[in-house]
């Protein structure tokens, strides 16, 4: 194993996707960890791409009659030493008005602009389904709660 000739950018994304979208009008997400290697912490506080006329930080959630809701957020915490863990049910960055479907096997160019870190660009995959990945953490967690829901029975109680 050869030293490191670079250190590790202090904040890093891995596990990043977005789901396919069938249509222009419609709008896509993408979906990753974001990691804070560093003692302080930071915030995801926006995010852009060439292929949407608008990005941004949504949080969805669920109400007490099980209906989902999304709302745009401001920032997304970064702790220092841990993870921000964008998936479906939960926080996600919104492509809104996209120049072209997301079609599977592609690739989405993202900006993601932090509190303090310098900005990072990131070639997410578009794909059809969340990927499986056993390192992902509680990532599987809310993953039938996504934009498009085709599992209601966990909603039905």
């Amino acid at each position: 194993m050869e030293p490191m000739a670079e250190m590790e950018p202090a904040l890093y994304v891995r596990d990043a996707w977005a789901r396919v979208s069938p249509m222009v009008e419609l709008a896509g997400a993408a979906y990753m960890v974001i990691h804070n290697a560093t003692d302080a912490d930071d915030a995801l506080v926006s995010a852009s791409s060439p292929a949407a006329e608008f990005v941004e930080l949504h949080l969805s959630s669920m109400d007490e009659e099980g209906m989902m809701s999304m709302n745009q957020v401001t920032e997304i915490a970064l702790p220092a030493h841990g993870d921000a863990v964008l998936k479906p049910g939960s926080y996600h960055v919104m492509l809104i008005n996209l120049v072209e479907p997301l079609t599977e096997d592609t690739e989405v160019e993202l900006t993601l602009e932090f509190t303090t870190a310098e900005p990072q660009t990131v070639s997410v995959p578009v794909l059809a389904e969340p990927p499986m990945m056993g390192d992902m953490g509680d990532m599987g967690e809310g993953m039938d709660h996504g934009m498009d829901m085709e599992e209601d029975e966990e909603d039905d109680a």
